[in-house]
């Protein structure tokens, strides 16, 4: 059972009875919750990022799906502050409305568009690599995070499961860079000697590549950003 919110206008009391009626069957439930920019937002006078507007309400809400009129051209701390829900420990399905659409600055925190051109081939890679509740999501903030990059406007998110993982690069300067990392193979658990490297099919954001040279710079263009995929080989 689930009810999709655009807005909230209610204190925390309500959802608090709002999600207590949800789960009275027993079973979990689906609350996602939309909103637009708080300081652009032209039906509202909120002038607060939502994530502190609504701050109150995020531990009923299972999903958020921000976007409509946010800065997507912004700094990595906007999107950190005002369109991140993976901080707060909710995904948030971006909603890039007018756009632009930068999926791999998504990535970066668990979440992908749910609309555009994008949105589907990131959801088939992920379903293809097996993402799911199992999976452990290091921020590029998170200082036990296994990769590193060797450029300021550059980060790098990993994606973990038993036996392998997705490391995921997104840009924030302003021209092409060619960028290195540095991954910690122990906290991944891994033998670098016994992976296989490779780049996973996302349709036009990527094309497959069967291996490919960690080791090796990579020439990273402005808003754009790369897949990585590590496996073990098996013995």
């Amino acid at each position: 059972m689930g009810v999709y919110l655009d807005g909230i206008g209610y204190d925390r009391i309500a959802m608090l009875r709002l999600a207590r009626t949800l789960t009275a069957g027993g079973s979990d439930y689906y609350l996602p919750f939309h909103s637009g920019d708080g300081f652009k937002n032209p039906w509202g006078e909120q002038r607060a990022a939502p994530v502190a507007f609504y701050m109150e309400h995020l531990a009923y809400v299972t999903q958020l799906m921000f976007g409509e009129v946010f800065w997507f051209d912004g700094p990595e701390g906007y999107w950190m502050t005002n369109l991140a829900g993976l901080p707060f420990g909710i995904d948030n399905q971006f909603y890039p409305v007018p756009g632009p659409d930068y999926p791999f600055r998504a990535m970066l925190y668990a979440s992908a568009p749910n609309v555009g051109p994008s949105a589907a081939p990131i959801h088939a890679m992920w379903d293809r690599w097996g993402l799911n509740r199992q999976t452990k999501t290091l921020g590029y903030w998170d200082k036990s995070c296994p990769v590193k990059t060797n450029a300021p406007d550059i980060f790098a998110s990993v994606y973990t499961n038993e036996g392998k993982a997705l490391i995921c690069v997104a840009s924030w300067a302003k021209q092409t860079t060619s960028v290195t990392l540095t991954v910690d193979w122990q906290t991944l658990r891994m033998d670098s000697a016994k992976v296989r490297v490779s780049l996973p099919d996302i349709g036009s954001l990527q094309k497959a590549q069967e291996t490919f040279d960690l080791s090796q710079p990579i020439g990273i263009a402005p808003g754009k950003g790369i897949v990585i995929g590590m496996e073990r080989r098996l013995p």
